[in-house]
Order: C-alpha cells, then structure tokens, then sequence
C-alpha cells in the first residue's frame, strides 16, 4: 500500500521528476506499478491462512464428534475385554492424539483400530455393536483425512508463497529507492510535497485511513 501511494504521488508529479531525470517517465512508473500489483497477488497468503483457520476449527468439531462415538465404542468393547483382539484397539492412545491434534498419528491409529473392529465384527456385534456405528466412524475419519490433506496442501502454498514474496518484495523495494531519492533532491525545502514520498508521513496517513 505504502508503494502504491508512492507511485500514484510519482505518477501526479511526472513533469518534476522527468525534469529531474529523462529516466523518470509514464513507462518507468508503469514497470514500478506492475511490481505492486504482482506483490499484491502474493499477498493472498492471507487468504491461505482464513482458510487454515477454518480447518483447523473443522478438524475440532470432527475430533469432537469422535471422540463421543469412540465412548459410544469402548462400552461394546470392554463386553470382549478377554479377547486378544482388544489390545490392538487403544483407544486412549487416540484419545491423546485428539487432545494434542497429532493429526497424522490419529490417522493411524484409527486405521488400525477400524481394520481390527472390522476384522471380529462378528463378535462384536454379539455385545451389542452396530454397523452404523462404524460407519460414522469410518466417515469421520475419512473427513480429518480429507482435511489433513488439505492442510497440508495449504501449508506447502503458504511457504511457496512466503518464499516467493521474500524476492518480489525485495525487488519492489529496490525499484522504489530511485523515486524516494529523487524526491528528496526535487522537493528539498518545500516540506509540504516532501510529505507525500515520507514513508513516515505516508505510515501515519495510511493509519488513519486519510489518503485520498
């Protein structure tokens, strides 16, 4: 925003500054302008992190709701608690993996419990556990799946992004150093113009929601 100030400011007193300099003219101030708008394409990283925000607020409710129907589960299971197939479903162990949010471990875990429920259903159902049951289950953890991937597919953009903005920024930054310094030799002593190529004046403009 402050560049786009800058640059709209440039674009008002062209005659000043190709005055100063032919190097300043509508097509060097253009070649500036497309910097910004580039890094203003980059800035939708913020748009990446809303969206990782409401995953994360999924991934809670999902959590929530299995961690009821696993306590639906274990009242089933502790019916079998004397056969070896109980061991391999821990389900505190699960329990730990919602309350820290060790998504990946949860995954696995699960997968591991669902394969095991699945594998002696037919004993299990004998105490009283349903199909549906499963299911739900199964869905939920298709859901945290589905939305792990997508995290992670946000995460790896966000990085790219930040990686990519360290260089734009950085070239959009170097390409304003000649205005900046153009001014301050174009309007040495008229304090008034000098404020709109002040990153300071232009700051506390912008804080103030005052430029026009």
């Amino acid at each position: 925003m402050l560049a786009e100030c800058i640059v709209s400011n440039a674009e008002k007193d062209i005659s000043d500054f190709h005055s100063y300099s032919a190097v300043f003219t509508t097509g060097y101030l253009a070649t500036v302008r497309a910097k910004i708008e580039i890094c203003n394409e980059l800035l939708q990283s913020a748009i990446i992190n809303r969206e990782l925000k409401t995953i994360e607020q999924q991934f809670y409710n999902k959590s929530k709701d299995l961690h009821i129907k696993l306590n639906t589960m274990q009242e089933y299971l502790e019916f079998g608690v004397d056969s070896s197939y109980i061991a391999d479903i821990d389900l505190k162990k699960i329990r730990v993996n919602i309350y820290t949010q060790n998504i990946e471990k949860l995954l696995l875990n699960m997968n591991i419990v669902l394969k095991t429920v699945n594998r002696n259903f037919p004993e299990l159902r004998k105490f009283g556990l349903k199909k549906e049951l499963i299911g739900e289950i199964t869905t939920l953890v298709q859901d945290i799946s589905s939305l792990n991937d997508k995290q992670n597919k946000l995460i790896n953009e966000r990085n790219s992004v930040v990686e990519a903005n360290i260089v734009k920024f950085n070239d959009l930054w170097l390409s304003m150093q000649p205005i900046l310094s153009a001014a301050k030799v174009i309007y040495r002593g008229d304090e008034i113009k000098m404020k709109d190529y002040s990153l300071t004046q232009l700051k506390k403009k912008l804080a103030e929601n005052i430029f026009p």
